[in-house]
């Protein structure tokens, strides 16, 4: 699915790519891990609390999603991907819950 957040103007500021998955990383319609694909946000709206205007738009769409997990590909050591991960409780702690 891909969500996007527009400015006052209504012109796309950010746009980020998402999907379910399973335990295994395969898309699933009612997974509990939300996989945030590919993210772009206009450089003028950097550090502008982007994540968490989509967590906001895409958690009410997904109730079964417990976790939340990306790929921090600028942070590759070896070319190894590095994987960030939210637990259910600290997604609930964001929430202010």
């Amino acid at each position: 699915m891909v969500d996007t957040v527009k400015d006052k103007e209504g012109r796309v500021i950010a746009l980020c790519e998402w999907s379910l998955r399973d335990e295994e990383g395969n898309e699933k319609k009612d997974g509990e891990y939300i996989f945030f694909n590919y993210m772009w946000v206009h450089p003028d709206f950097r550090h502008n609390g982007m994540w968490s205007k989509f967590r906001k738009l895409i958690e009410p769409k997904v109730p079964s999603a417990r976790f939340l997990y990306f790929e921090r590909k600028k942070y590759n050591k070896n070319g190894k991907d590095r994987l960030s991960c939210y637990t259910e409780k600290q997604i609930l702690k964001l929430k202010g819950v």
